[in-house]
Parts: C-alpha cells; structure tokens; sequence
C-alpha cells in the first residue's frame, strides 16, 4: 500500500493535491493501492469520490511535527510501505521520523534542506542534478525536469490545431489571484482595439475572492466567460487560441495541450520554471508580479496582441511546447514507485 501525504485548502488550494491524484490513478493503473492522508476534512469527498481511500489527521496542515505519532500509526494501520510526500510545510526531523518506517519520496521545487528521502520528484522546467549536487546526495534516486509533470491523461491527447485567426484567449492564476491579475489584465485589454474583440475565456479557481467584481465586468463585456471551479480546464485550453497564465504546473498543462502562453510569476518559486519556459522559446515571460505588478500587465497585453498578429510565432511555440512535454510524466513517476525495491 501506498500512502500519499499532501493537503489542500483555501489556504494553498488544490495544486499539490491534483498532481498527487495524477499519480495516483496511474499507479492504480499499474496495480498498485493508495490512501490519502490530509490534515483537515476539506476535501476528503472529492478524494473518495475519485475511488480512494482517505484518512483525516485532524490538525492544521502546517503544524506537521506534531502530526508524527498519529501519522505513524495510520502508516501501520494501513500496512504503509511507501510514502509519497507533497508539502512545503516539511521539516527534516519529520521526514527522518517517516523514513524509518518505510521508502519515503517527495515533492520538491524549494530544495530546502538535504531530504531524508529514497526519490526526489522535481518537474520544474529544465531542472537537473546541478541544484543538488551541493547537498550531499549519494543513493537517492531523482526524477527531475519536464520528463515527469505529473498531468492528468487527458492532456496527453493530440494538441490542439494552430489557427490562422486567433480570436480567443484563455486567463487563469491557478487557485488563486492574489494581486487580482485577471480583472486588471481583462480591463487593460478591453482599452486594446484589437484584444477586446476577442472571447476571453476566464478559468478561476474555487477560492477565488474578487468573484462579484469579476462577474459585473462580464455582464459589461459579452466577450467574457468566466469558469468557476471547473474539473476539466483541459477543455477550455483546447478551445482557445492564446493563453495568459501565471506560473506552476498550468504551464506544462497548456504545453501539452500545444497552446501559445504568456506566462508570470506570482511566487518565488515560480520564477525559475516561468524563466526557463522563456529561455526554451516556449513561452513568452510578462515578469514577476511580486516585483512589477503593472508592467507585467502591461506586458502580457502588449505579448497577447504580438502573438495575435503572428500565426508563424504561434505555431512555431505550440510545436516546441507539444515536443517539451508530452503529458505521460504522471505515468512515469507511477512507474518507478511500483519499481522502488
């Protein structure tokens, strides 16, 4: 039996949970068992309405240290014998305490601390042992780089055709929208002759807040629709032309699905991943909007409307974006935890 350590709430969203779910279901594909194992109850049904099992610590979702004894015996009670482990709330008496009860793997982007852990799973774009080799690594074993965005199957399908006329934009900020980007980059477009022509299509996540405000400007502009808490954003990629998305595993979403993107930061973490997307070609990089919120939006208008008017430059991103990342990395990781002696 597997075991999957992650959370999700209104707090840090659905993220970690979603790739860790993506992994799930290939590795029960391949045979193999997996219970959740979250803090707080927020979403046990949609894990069990997914087919697995899920068990509920009942403490806050960063408090882990003090979650250890009852999570040791959940391990046993369920006959645990690999963790899977997706949090950034780690520390490394934690992790020591989990591996001395079974293989433990983890989740990373931060590269915190020297992991006491038997695999490491980093999919940021372009990463390689270069950033570990300082730690002290030796037996471990790395799944790095885009090989291994653990994406749902549905964005290994064919990509999307590249159209002549671009006349639809997808925007989303992931969970959340922190700096309100979407209502700002919506009006800054509605002043651009040639974007506010085009159908916006606005995918925001359930714990979006500026939702009424967001709502009235749809209900001024008909070229608005707005996507609440969707479980199938795939769809609304595959029907736009252009997409504006801040960082993290959205952008190896809209690769797969071979979509033209203008990509920004709204985290730290997502700064090397949004860099390297750009540096590759595949992307076209607004900025950090920790740092320069307005020229950011004023960069993504000014990168929509130049991939807009250039049909060779989009259909020359799709390619390399489609080439980058092929939407099996889910099935990849499956594979070598199956394979974990």
């Amino acid at each position: 039996m597997l075991g999957i350590r992650t959370d999700a709430n209104e707090e840090i969203a659905m993220g970690h949970l979603m790739r860790c779910m993506s992994i799930a279901k290939q590795l029960k594909a391949l045979g193999e068992e997996s219970v959740f194992i979250i803090s707080e109850a927020y979403a046990k049904s949609y894990i069990e309405e997914c087919g697995f099992k899920c068990v509920c610590l009942g403490n806050h979702y960063n408090e882990k240290e003090s979650e250890t004894a009852v999570l040791l015996e959940v391990i046993k009670e369920y006959s645990i014998s690999k963790l899977l482990l997706d949090s950034y709330e780690v520390t490394y008496e934690y992790m020591e305490a989990l591996k001395a009860y079974g293989r433990l793997c983890y989740i990373d982007d931060l590269n915190l601390f020297r992991y006491p852990v038997d695999m490491i799973i980093n999919y940021t774009f372009k990463t390689d042992r270069t950033k570990y080799d300082r730690m002290g690594y030796d037996k471990e074993r790395f799944l790095l780089g885009e090989a291994y965005v653990p994406l749902r199957p549905e964005f290994g399908q064919e990509p999307v055709a590249v159209k002549k006329q671009a006349d639809s934009i997808i925007l989303t900020t992931g969970g959340t929208d922190e700096y309100d980007m979407i209502i700002s980059i919506l009006k800054e477009m509605q002043s651009d002759p040639q974007l506010s022509a085009m159908k916006k299509n606005v995918v925001i996540g359930k714990f979006y807040r500026n939702i009424e405000e967001l709502h009235r400007l749809a209900e001024e502009d008909g070229k608005i629709r707005i996507y609440h808490d969707i479980p199938d954003i795939w769809r609304v990629m595959r029907m736009s032309d252009i997409a504006v998305s801040a960082g993290g595993t959205t952008l190896a979403e809209l690769c797969a699905v071979g979509l033209p993107t203008v990509c920004f930061a709204i985290a730290e973490n997502q700064l090397p991943g949004t860099a390297a997307y750009a540096a590759e070609g595949l992307m076209l990089f607004a900025g950090s909007v920790m740092t320069e919120r307005r020229q950011v939006i004023e960069r993504v208008v000014c990168n929509v409307r130049l991939l807009a008017m250039d049909f060779n430059k989009r259909e020359n991103m799709a390619k390399k974006a489609r080439s980058a990342i092929d939407g099996k990395g889910a099935y990849r990781i499956a594979e070598e935890i199956v394979h974990m002696p």
